[in-house]
């Protein structure tokens, strides 16, 4: 999908987008707190048992870094801390979109499905979302403030 197509989109709009394209079983976004020492969970989809909140270190995020791409269930082992939680919602597949303004990670987006769901095609579509995100992540980011 051409990214310049999305409107901006609320993180509510965001997930009921991705839940149709690239398809999602879990959608997280978190920003990175005023320090850029944290990120704290801003949106999920599954706020009943991955709550919204608590902080997490921002670690050696390169802001340079592609979007990543997990395909499968090692690679979700190997990258996420709260594995079991991502595994048993359903997240045995991950495409993680960074948000980089002027240098600095600001926010990062998680799409999560089976194993083998997602493909090329699938990436585009997260950053699209992703890109539409944006004015609402500063508008979060304001607020926090």
């Amino acid at each position: 999908m051409d990214k310049s197509m999305i409107q901006s989109l609320s993180f509510a709009e965001a997930y009921d987008r991705a839940r149709t394209n690239p398809g999602v079983t879990l959608f997280t976004i978190s920003i990175v707190t005023a320090d850029r020492h944290f990120v704290t969970r801003a949106y999920t989809s599954h706020e009943e048992v991955y709550p919204l909140g608590g902080l997490k270190p921002v670690g050696a995020v390169n802001p340079n870094a592609p979007t990543a791409y997990h395909p499968n269930r090692a690679a979700i082992v190997a990258v996420f801390p709260e594995q079991e939680l991502i595994l048993s919602l359903g997240g045995s597949a991950g495409i993680n979109v960074p948000v980089v303004e002027n240098g600095e990670l600001i926010a990062a987006v998680n799409f999560f499905h089976d194993e083998n769901v997602y493909s090329p095609a699938a990436v585009v579509e997260a950053e699209a979302i992703t890109q539409a995100l944006i004015p609402t992540i500063h508008m979060f980011r304001k607020s926090q403030h």
